[in-house]
């Protein structure tokens, strides 16, 4: 349980899959989006980051997204979705205090990212969600003399994502309501290791339930089995499926 605790926050916390931008319509938000990825890819490998030096990380899409800004300055819309973006690097490369400084933007941003049709965008979670998750790393990234802080940010988004209706989740390609879900876990996890043993079933087996909403049955089904076999950019979410229903008591 240790061992998959600690493969689980080292991989979500350079998870965070940023923000989703708009189908691109100019070769700008483009090249921002493929350097995006190109660098979030590098960061999964330990051999290519200097944890000494985070700057480092995303330093090609941040100064894309900074001559973006100068050169744009009326699209609100495309704008929000780029300081999503750089808020979710700040956190994924471990900037804490940079991500702290963006707060205030990142959460306005949320009433721009709504889609046409009423469906919440990834975006839009993200944004929502940007205090809590804030709070999750800040905890999880210090010293604590308690748990409860880094527990309490997990509550939260479960209780976010109890308010969302299921079917107004848009589909997003990175799956922004499973990441949250698995960031929830992820925060109950130093809590859960240290209660009673009722608590701590309890609260797996919540866990267990929040991640099977953005799971298919047949994931669920792969997460029962071992070696979990599963699309790379999933394993991590069946992995931590697993560690939840063996914790629940494999129900």
């Amino acid at each position: 349980m240790n061992q998959i605790r600690t493969s689980l926050f080292l991989t979500l916390l350079f998870w965070v899959q940023g923000c989703c931008l708009l189908q691109p319509t100019t070769t700008e938000l483009k090249d921002i989006h493929d350097s995006y990825r190109l660098e979030f890819a590098q960061t999964l490998m330990p051999e290519n980051v200097t944890p000494n030096d985070p700057d480092r990380l995303f330093s090609k899409t941040l100064e894309l997204i900074g001559s973006f800004r100068q050169k744009h300055t009326s699209d609100t819309q495309l704008l929000a979705h780029l300081t999503v973006l750089e808020g979710m690097i700040y956190l994924q490369s471990g900037q804490i205090g940079r991500a702290q400084a963006v707060a205030s933007n990142v959460s306005q941003a949320a009433g721009s990212l709504r889609s046409a049709n009423g469906k919440h965008t990834r975006d839009e979670l993200f944004a929502l969600s940007f205090d809590p998750l804030l709070r999750g790393w800040t905890e999880l990234s210090r010293p604590r003399a308690s748990n409860w802080p880094v527990r309490r940010a997990g509550d939260d988004l479960h209780e976010l994502l109890n308010r969302l209706e299921p079917e107004r989740i848009g589909p997003d390609y990175d799956e922004g309501a499973l990441y949250l879900a698995a960031s929830a876990v992820t925060f109950w996890m130093p809590y859960l290791a240290r209660t009673d043993p009722d608590e701590s079933k309890a609260m797996a087996l919540n866990g267990y339930n929040l991640l099977g909403l953005y799971l298919s049955a047949a994931e669920k089904q792969a997460a029962r089995i071992q070696p979990i076999q599963a699309a790379p950019n999933r394993l991590r979410y069946l992995e931590l499926y697993h560690a939840m229903w063996v914790e629940a008591g494999r129900p």
